[in-house]
């Protein structure tokens, strides 16, 4: 057997040892091209599925290419043909043990079983059984310590037997224990980044279906996932046709997971809710009590509710890398001395670990998430006006609402809900449809109302309004409701709602204040626009809040001119943003749950607005204070 030669995407040519070729040629390594390097992350990133197959030979590349280098430039330390060939070896057979969709995997898998050790199993299988492999292994005259050195290069243990002291740098090389800087990082970085252009609920799915899914072992014997994953043979078997096995199968057992993958696959995935930096150790259960409580619904429930932790550091866990990397000088390249923090810069971070909370709900159909923001807004309204001495009354004006965090004190469902629409057969309504449907029927019969907040003795009604932008928009609904107010000489102040979690680019902020503006042209009344969640707004956000606030559409367009958006998208950013400044573009003011300033100047503007209509005397707020 001679050397092979593969295209890389990222090297270009590469050449193989011979041996590394033999293993390569086994169903052991074949497995690889069947494990996706990001597991399921190619349902997000859809050219995200390249495989531990190109990585392990990528990263065999990068360690050939590091150990020769260091034999040319250093020839006193005596690195042989042999050392270089089990470096290469270790670096090819890394990744071997990894089980289907990669570390996701993981989650199924008892806590003392690793990747690591499960690689070094499958080699060992691969160089005692497959006589092409044992052939090559004695005609480049590996030994035994050379079988245990690229062992321990795959997991290098605390006592090092393969390679005496003078030689234990090239234990860095493939899996760095001690500041993590490796061949095998160099590539997944450059190769994750590279397919990506720069996960869902499978996991559950996985957890399900682990005891209903076998494998054969040599015996013919049938054998769970987890009972095979000691048996190299049944472990060979196992890749990411695992899915198809989950999705296709007539086993009733399976049927949750099945449901699961079915969802996946609609893009029915997990709604993600919101996060947050964790400073101090929490308690899930307890965040997760304190959510459904606050829901106060019977569908917001323990099964529902996901809460997640994620790492980001810089390869170390709390460590600072740079204090374990040896350096060396061009005036004396024979000297290490390290590197401290301070002698670097007096501005590097304290911490060199990030984690964050994330909340997900399983079921996309239990929340309206704008609806909640829009009811939870009219709640800190409510108790801001009892806390400033005002009396005001809510009334919920949504026929389709669900899951309010208040009471309200007037509610249109008492008169009409969607619910009945729907269930009438004549109508043939959907969700929408039925809304719509009852917008109408309430703009045309509002003395209902009139009777009811007659005998409220409030300063302010809070009418919370359906989410559905159309009645707003296209349709005359509102003008009607509005108008019919006007003509009772109850002064209105409309505030438009729009979730700054949306707003992660200017390309959906300009949308935004479009939405804003056609509302704007179709109710003639005094207008406030708020960005609501300011309290889960992103740090990159915060630094240039205020040009979203202010409506500085030029600026942000000047920043992202040479990003994703093309020559001709961003023209028509620039002519909309033109025509908007013209006509005056929106200003919003952000709500943040944590500031109570923030509710104060919304309620400031509410007033401001109110004394919009010239006949009014204006009000006095000084004698609130």
């Amino acid at each position: 057997m001679e050397s092979k030669i593969f295209k890389d995407p990222l090297y270009g040519t590469i050449e193989l040892h011979p041996l590394c070729v033999s293993i390569i040629d086994t169903p052991q390594f074949q497995r690889l091209h069947r494990i996706k390097q990001l597991g399921c992350g190619f349902m997000v990133f859809h050219c995200a599925n390249h495989t531990r197959f190109e990585h392990c030979i990528g990263t065999s590349y990068l360690a050939h290419l590091m150990i020769k280098t260091i034999k040319e430039n250093q020839p006193e330390v005596g690195i042989t043909n042999i050392d270089i060939l089990c470096v290469e070896i270790a670096a090819l057979c890394h990744d071997l043990g990894h089980g289907p969709f990669s570390h996701l995997f993981e989650n199924i898998t008892p806590k003392h079983w690793k990747h690591e050790m499960n690689s070094i199993k499958l080699l060992k299988y691969i160089l005692e059984s497959n006589e092409k492999v044992i052939e090559m292994k004695d005609r480049y005259q590996i030994t035994e310590r050379d079988v245990t050195f690229i062992c321990e290069m795959i997991n290098p243990p605390k006592q090092i037997i393969g390679r005496d002291k003078n030689k234990h740098f090239m234990y860095e090389i493939v899996s760095n224990s001690i500041n993590g800087i490796d061949v095998d990082k160099f590539d997944y970085i450059m190769r994750d980044s590279h397919y990506v252009g720069l996960s869902t609920g499978m996991c559950e799915a996985f957890k399900l279906a682990k005891d209903y899914i076998y494998y054969s072992n040599k015996k013919g014997e049938k054998v769970t996932i987890i009972e095979g994953l000691d048996d190299p043979f049944v472990f060979t078997q196992m890749n990411d046709s695992i899915y198809d096995m989950i999705r296709w199968s007539p086993d009733e057992r399976i049927l949750p997971a099945r449901r699961i993958l079915e969802k996946i696959e609609n893009r029915s995935i997990y709604k993600y809710v919101c996060e947050w930096l964790i400073k101090y150790p929490f308690d899930k259960e307890e965040i997760k009590s304190k959510i459904i409580k606050e829901c106060n619904s019977k569908e917001i429930n323990n099964e529902n509710v996901i809460i997640i932790t994620v790492h980001y550091d810089y390869g170390k866990g709390h460590q600072n890398p740079i204090e374990n990397i040896n350096f060396y000088s061009k005036l004396n390249p024979d000297k290490v001395f390290k590197i401290s923090r301070k002698e670097i810069s007096t501005i590097l971070p304290q911490n060199y670990r990030d984690s964050k909370g994330m909340v997900y709900l399983k079921n996309n159909a239990l929340l309206n998430i704008d609806k909640i923001v829009n009811s939870t807004y009219c709640k800190m309204l409510k108790d801001k006006f009892t806390s400033m001495r005002r009396n005001s009354t809510i009334v919920n004006l949504d026929p389709a609402a669900e899951n309010m965090p208040y009471t309200p004190d007037v509610d249109i469902r008492d008169f009409i809900t969607v619910e009945e629409m729907l269930k009438d057969e004549n109508l043939e309504l959907g969700p929408n449809g039925a809304l719509t449907c009852c917008m109408e029927y309430i703009s045309l019969n509002m003395e209902w109302l009139y009777d009811i907040i007659g005998d409220k003795d409030a300063d302010y009604l809070i009418i919370d309004c359906p989410g559905q932008i159309e009645i707003y928009t296209h349709l005359p609904i509102m003008q009607r409701i509005i108008q019919w107010f006007s003509d009772k000489s109850i002064r209105i102040c409309g505030i438009f709602l729009l979730d700054s979690q949306f707003i992660i680019d200017e390309s959906k902020y300009i949308s935004g204040l479009l939405c804003s503006m056609s509302a704007m042209s179709m109710l003639p009344i005094p207008y406030l626009n708020v960005l609501s969640k300011g309290d889960l707004i992103n740090q990159k956000f915060k630094d240039r809040i205020d040009e979203y606030l202010i409506g500085d559409t030029s600026s942000m367009l000047e920043i992202s001119k040479d990003t994703k958006y093309n020559k001709l998208h961003h023209k028509f950013h620039r002519c909309l943003s033109e025509m908007m400044e013209n006509l005056g573009s929106p200003r919003f003011n952000l709500i943040d749950i944590r500031d109570v300033d923030t509710l104060d100047e919304i309620i400031t503007q509410v007033d401001m607005n109110l004394q919009y209509y010239d006949e009014v005397e204006h009000f006095d707020t000084d004698k609130y204070e």
